[in-house]
């Protein structure tokens, strides 16, 4: 697990390069997105094992950016976002999201959430739709 590819998908540099720091020290291979477009192509390119997506974002919103993303692979897609009523929840586990934690969040938590659904994956997403 601790080679993992996660994507991040975040409108926000800061709290990308915030993530992109922690997960990095926590053993996983990170790579960045600053939009729902940028991040299709990323999810593409690498397979990630995980998505990290947030929900309001410019242009196309972190809702319909998963939905599309789920057309390519059915890596957990964990929302993260200030948004965190039942509604937006719901909105992301229709779309194919896994989970959701709302920010501000702890470090703790989300390293624990990123190997839960990990290990609920079973399966690697570098062998789904046959990209390895």
């Amino acid at each position: 697990m601790e080679d993992a590819r996660i994507l991040i998908v975040d409108d926000q540099p800061d709290f990308r390069a915030m993530l992109t720091v922690i997960l990095q020290r926590s053993g996983f291979q990170v790579f960045v997105a600053a939009d729902g477009e940028e991040a299709l192509r990323l999810v593409s390119e690498i397979a990630p094992d995980l998505i990290l997506m947030d929900v309001s974002m410019p242009g196309m919103d972190g809702i319909e950016a998963a939905h599309r993303i789920r057309q390519l692979t059915s890596a957990p897609i964990l929302f993260l976002s200030a948004l965190g009523g039942p509604e937006t929840v719901a909105r992301g586990r229709a779309v194919g999201g896994t989970g959701h934690l709302t920010k501000p969040f702890r470090t703790a938590e989300l390293i624990l959430r990123i190997q839960k659904e990990l290990s609920a994956s079973g399966i690697r997403a570098t062998q789904i739709n046959g990209i390895r």
